[in-house]
């Protein structure tokens, strides 16, 4: 049974209750009454998950709120279930308890800018999920480290090994959470998987471009930017804290450990960043005249829609030119060979293929209707390549994977969902295998440690203004 109010309790709810009687139902307030002696009750017998700031306020006054509306076994009215309602419960409930002010919610404008304005304190669990806090704290992170962005490491502090940081005999039979990678051993296999399919769902592939190549004449790499990224993902998906010790070995290895590669020779880990990031890139290019027939033909018939392929999603473009490049996606997604066996078994098959293969169809079929040539070396990039690419992520994710989500927004004269997305049978998907390592780029050494907390000449390109802009300019 629910604990009994207090008799402050009900003086605070008969005075909250008040001013409202005159706009709710008669049987409100014994409804109220009893969600808070539920959530009285909830937050007893849940202590440990609880605090004096009532944290968890909405989710339990919620359950609260759907235990009694289950007791009273569908005798309450229609409008006690309504967001209304739960906004006045809340309300009243705050009175009740004499709960402190909520902070902003989570993930609305408001927090974000309080977040950002204090990025110290962004814990990797927010930046994983926010690429707004994501940014804020790479941008941070390189900051304050040294003149290359990277960490800055104390003289008495030693890098990591290549022994696995989690005992072996805690290793998961058949292969678990805890099992070494095959090249960074001191990290963990499934964790390293996860931080590298969420790299190449941004787009952020290592690359260095010479200073003959760049407008300013200076070398130029977004190593930095690389390797803070995969460090934050790598730690939330290890449910590791900022400020544990296991974090920090972890940061000094990403920047400055080896592994050892063919023929016994040292590699910088960045090198098995590269090779993950990109595996798999090249297998659109070879098809993407035959998979995205109808928009090649769409821009032969229509040129003035070429300015609109790279265009970072500020214009306005007609639903078959939209339609046409979500024909060709799906047609790479029937590929056995470019997005699996799978990807178009059902709509929601569909939406959830990862996002960079989508993207990594389209912008093989721009290069190949723009007449480009392939990459060069990742070590000695082009800038204009490099440049090329990160609009065209943006296009690409302003105006296309919004709609690819699984159901059709255009008119079946346009593109028509295939008759066999009806269907309501689900099939176990099968992973594939990893391919092999290949070459590697100079490692950098590591600076002692420093009190001073700029990089003024560490920059970042911003697709968005198309130029690239220091750190110490950013917000």
């Amino acid at each position: 049974m629910a604990p009994a109010l207090s008799t402050a309790e009900h003086s605070r709810l008969a005075a909250a209750y008040s001013p409202m009687k005159d706009r709710v139902s008669n049987g409100f307030y014994p409804y109220v009454h009893r969600v808070c002696k539920e959530y009285k009750a909830f937050i007893k017998d849940k202590s440990a998950l609880m605090d004096d700031l009532h944290t968890r306020r909405e989710t339990f006054l919620n359950s609260a709120r759907a235990k009694v509306l289950c007791d009273v076994d569908g005798d309450a009215p229609d409008e006690w279930d309504t967001e209304e309602s739960r906004a006045t419960i809340l309300h009243l409930a705050e009175k009740v308890f004499a709960m402190p002010a909520a902070g902003s919610p989570l993930g609305s404008d408001v927090w974000l800018d309080e977040q950002s304005r204090k990025p110290q304190n962004i814990s990797f669990c927010h930046a994983a999920h926010f690429p707004r806090l994501m940014r804020c704290l790479v941008r941070y992170f390189i900051k304050t480290g040294n003149d290359r962005g990277f960490p800055r490491c104390d003289p008495d502090e030693e890098v990591p090994n290549n022994e696995a940081y989690l005992p072996r005999s805690r290793r998961a039979k058949g292969g678990g959470a805890n099992k070494p990678h095959r090249q960074l051993a001191f990290l963990c296999v499934s964790s390293v998987n996860k931080a590298i399919r969420e790299l190449k769902d941004l787009g952020l592939y290592p690359v260095r471009i010479m200073g003959e190549h760049m407008p300013n004449g200076k070398d130029w790499d977004n190593f930095a930017e690389a390797l803070h990224t995969f460090y934050v993902f790598y730690c939330y998906f290890q449910w590791l804290v900022r400020t544990s010790a296991r974090a920090r070995q972890i940061h000094l290895y990403v920047f400055y450990a080896f592994f050892e590669g063919p023929r016994g020779r040292k590699w910088p880990v960045i090198r098995a960043i590269h090779r993950m990031t990109t595996n798999g890139r090249h297998r659109f290019a070879a098809t993407t005249t035959k998979h995205f027939t109808s928009w090649f033909q769409l821009l032969t018939e229509n040129p003035e829609l070429i300015s609109k392929v790279n265009d970072k999603g500020v214009g306005d473009v007609p639903p078959s030119y939209t339609a046409a490049v979500e024909e060709g996606m799906r047609n790479h997604g029937g590929d056995l060979h470019a997005m699996g066996t799978h990807a178009m078994r059902s709509a929601e098959d569909w939406m959830k293929v990862r996002p960079w293969m989508k993207r990594e169809s389209y912008i093989a079929a721009v290069r190949t209707k723009l007449g480009r040539g392939s990459y060069w070396q990742w070590d000695h990039f082009s800038w204009d390549d490099y440049v090329e690419r990160q609009t065209l992520t943006l296009t690409f994710n302003k105006r296309h994977i919004p709609l690819s989500d699984g159901k059709n927004h255009w008119d079946n004269a346009l593109l028509s969902d295939p008759p066999h997305w009806s269907s309501t049978v689900q099939l176990v998907n099968k992973k594939g295998r990893k391919g092999k390592r290949s070459r590697s780029v100079p490692a950098h050494s590591k600076d002692t440690a420093s009190v001073e907390e700029s990089s003024p000449d560490v920059t970042i390109f911003d697709p968005v203004l198309g130029k690239l802009v220091p750190v110490c300019d950013l917000t």
